[in-house]
């Protein structure tokens, strides 16, 4: 019945993209000699700058995997989400602990980032891939092509349409 219901993921993919990337370039600057004895207070400032841009992704792009996870312990089930949920979530806070008790430099809000951003990308082709095949099945002109081997009274078989079926027809059907 046409397309899927669309649930924001293309967009939360975009916007988690671009927090990655300006989480990203924050931290090239700590990469390339940023560092806590800077003057100017830059250091300080990139610092807070990517605590809320990861919580900003962690808010966008976190409900993905943590309404999967939910539900699939609810179910008494694992699947993909459970890890990831528990890894985003983990990273996070161990991030921000790191961040609170002094060694900024250790916490990993970027990686966290570009992170959510693969898992979604991830989630976002397979979406793409099952709506497709989805698709190309109802398209699908089902069983009105298949031959089926039909037995006559005198126990010959005969090649015919499906759609030469009718009731009281004897035909092969092959097990399994």
């Amino acid at each position: 019945e046409g397309r899927a219901p669309s649930d924001g993921l293309g967009l939360r993919l975009g916007i988690t993209f671009a927090i990655a990337m300006n989480a990203m370039a924050l931290s090239f600057a700590s990469y390339f000699g940023l560092g806590p004895g800077d003057p100017d207070g830059l250091y300080d400032l990139f610092g807070w700058v990517e605590i809320a841009l990861s919580t900003l992704a962690l808010a966008v792009a976190g409900p993905v995997f943590f309404r999967g996870a939910w539900l699939a312990l609810r179910r008494g089930a694992l699947h993909l989400d459970v890890p990831i949920a528990l890894g985003v979530i983990g990273a996070y806070f161990g991030s921000v602990v790191l961040f609170f008790s002094g060694h900024r430099h250790e916490a990993y809000f970027d990686t966290l980032d570009i992170f959510l951003v693969l898992m979604l990308l991830g989630r976002w082709v397979q979406r793409r891939l099952l709506d497709s095949n989805r698709r190309l099945l109802l398209e699908d002109d089902g069983f009105m092509n298949v031959r089926v081997k039909v037995v006559d009274d005198a126990g010959r078989l005969e090649h015919k349409p499906l759609t030469a079926l009718t009731g009281g027809t004897r035909f092969l059907v092959a097990p399994g």
